[in-house]
């Protein structure tokens, strides 16, 4: 009986957990280093998810955020890519446990 106890806690707080988690995105930039200021707010964020921009453009870095539905993983991704001094993200994609990256651009002006 107490075995099934324990069992029984240890899901409930694994389920807790992982429901209740954060999403923690990062961003690694491409030339250690090197920023860039906020250009855009996060609405402002163009996504390119099938091709690449008409405009030449610099890739700053790479972005990865985990756990979380693709709406809010967006969401997170965009924020980031906006305080990294992006314009847009290109090159989405998903990995293993929910997870997606993308790369960071800025359009060269």
């Amino acid at each position: 009986m107490k075995l099934f106890n324990l069992k029984t806690t240890l899901l409930v707080a694994f389920v807790t957990l992982t429901s209740s988690c954060t999403i923690k995105p990062s961003f690694s930039p491409a030339k250690m280093g090197e920023t860039f200021p906020m250009s855009r707010t996060p609405e402002k964020i163009e996504i390119f998810r099938t091709q690449l921009p008409a405009e030449k453009y610099t890739e700053i870095g790479s972005i990865s955020a985990c756990c979380g539905t693709s709406e809010k993983l967006m969401e997170v991704l965009r924020k980031k890519a906006s305080e990294s001094g992006g314009d847009a993200i290109i090159g989405i994609e998903p990995y293993a446990g929910d997870g997606i990256s993308a790369a960071v651009i800025r359009f060269n002006k």
